[in-house]
């Protein structure tokens, strides 16, 4: 029987490795409008040139990706967290973390990862 530590070891790994990559692209995300470059790809139409419609899509992104960005950051304290058994609260917060559609977990690939990361803490607390 393994001990809870090395049960929790590799899903918190794999949670801080996607949530590292889910900040990155929310971070990338809040920092297109400021360079420059419009969802298009056009540097041609800075952020403070936008009106209409625009102006209603940047505050929508920015406002997501300042969540996922939020949900990135608790999701790597609670991957760090979770390789602690003790912390299971924080394995759990995480884990469902990952399950939640958003860039903070590349979408897809976080769904398996929480699965795993909660079967992970609530096989460590058994044993």
């Amino acid at each position: 029987m393994d001990a809870p530590e090395e049960i929790l070891k590799k899903p918190a790994m794999a949670i801080l490795i996607v949530s590292v990559c889910g900040a990155l692209t929310s971070l990338g995300v809040l920092l297109l409008p400021v360079l420059g470059i419009s969802s298009a790809g056009s540097a041609s139409t800075l952020f403070f040139m936008l009106e209409g419609e625009d102006i209603f899509n940047l505050i929508v992104t920015i406002t997501l990706a300042i969540i996922s960005l939020i949900f990135s950051l608790v999701a790597i304290i609670g991957a760090i967290k979770m390789r602690n058994p003790q912390n299971k609260a924080w394995g759990y917060i995480a884990s469902l973390l990952m399950i939640v559609p958003t860039l903070a977990n590349c979408c897809l690939i976080g769904i398996p990862i929480g699965i795993w990361g909660i079967v992970a803490v609530k096989k460590s607390t058994t044993t």
